[in-house]
């Protein structure tokens, strides 16, 4: 990431109650942002968040054991990238079955809502985060 852009980070226990306070979070910061107060806009990336994070809480790791999740913002002149980043088992992207339309069964649409929004999405083991990253990059323009 960048240096010279605008970074936030947050490292939270990977469980459901983070997912409101980091969205009231970031709507704060989107609301008093000059260049970032297009709602749909907004809107999008908090979908995206909440959706990368809740992967983490249902799949990163078994029930036993909770453990906790990573996610940058990196907001850049052009684009914002985001990185959700867990310490349990990876998953190969490419093996993610797009939904089947005819079957409206819950879960299982969020890599495909991510990868519907975002620009660039990428999954990979990270050796200097010592984590599996999520790597999404969203266009502003």
């Amino acid at each position: 990431m960048d240096k010279s852009n605008i970074q936030i980070s947050f490292e939270l226990p990977a469980q459901k109650y983070i997912l409101a306070p980091v969205g009231a979070f970031l709507e704060q910061f989107f609301n008093s942002h000059p260049e970032l107060k297009k709602k749909e806009f907004f809107n999008s990336i908090k979908l995206v968040i909440y959706e990368a994070v809740s992967n983490v809480i249902k799949h990163a790791y078994s029930e036993k054991k909770q453990d906790k999740v990573k996610i940058k913002l990196e907001l850049g002149e052009k684009k914002l990238t985001l990185e959700v980043i867990d310490f349990g088992q990876g998953f190969n992207l490419l093996d993610i079955p797009e939904p089947n339309p005819n079957d409206p069964k819950e879960g299982g649409r969020g890599l495909f809502l991510i990868k519907k929004i975002a620009n660039t999405v990428s999954y990979f083991y990270s050796k200097k985060e010592k984590g599996n990253v999520l790597h999404i990059e969203i266009s502003m323009d």
